[in-house]
């Protein structure tokens, strides 16, 4: 009975953020101290469904940015992962990664904010796409770091002992049996 009562909640709480979007979209007047809005209405969806189709076009760029983002922050993890889980110093490169989530996320945006303008990539699709790499890609790393333990390590080493090339290895090893981690 406690169980069910906690999963309730969990969802409950998971749920919250989504309800209140919700809500707010149909709300047309909330002030701070109102615990909930004052008037009612479906002005916002009646705003988006008559902005002729702008919203498409930016949800297909939002897709696109977020498979591209994923895609090249997993895949980039995961190669660096592979190539510095064996280095002799791999615990400097773990210790480096962490570094983008150690900083105040304001001061970290703020001393990268200078470097977007000056390179004229704020507000690009590719400045976009380079902010996103910066936090998500260090993320990837972490992810994938430990994947590559003692035991993967040993199927690697295998390949080369069987004549396998670091191609080989890569493709017909390390990827299928990482899988599930990809």
């Amino acid at each position: 009975m406690l169980k069910k009562l906690a999963l309730a909640g969990l969802i409950c709480l998971f749920a919250l953020p989504f309800v209140y979007l919700l809500s707010l979209s149909f709300a047309t007047e909330w002030r701070y101290p109102n615990l909930l809005p004052a008037a009612w209405g479906i002005s916002h969806w009646v705003d988006i469904a008559g902005s002729g189709g702008n919203w498409v076009s930016n949800a297909f760029t939002s897709l696109v940015l977020a498979l591209l983002v994923a895609g090249l922050s997993t895949s980039a993890g995961f190669v660096t992962a592979w190539h510095l889980s064996g280095h002799p110093r791999r615990q400097l490169w773990l210790t480096l990664a962490y570094l983008p989530y150690v900083f105040s996320p304001v001061i970290y945006a703020h001393c990268l904010i200078f470097y977007f303008h000056s390179s004229s990539l704020s507000g690009t699709f590719a400045g976009v796409v380079l902010g996103q790499l910066i936090l998500t890609y260090p993320f990837a790393f972490l992810l994938f770091f430990n994947h590559f333990d003692h035991n993967l390590r040993a199927m690697e080493a295998l390949t080369y002992t069987l004549g396998g090339s670091a191609h080989t290895a890569f493709w017909k090893v390390l990827a299928p049996v990482s899988r599930p981690v990809l």
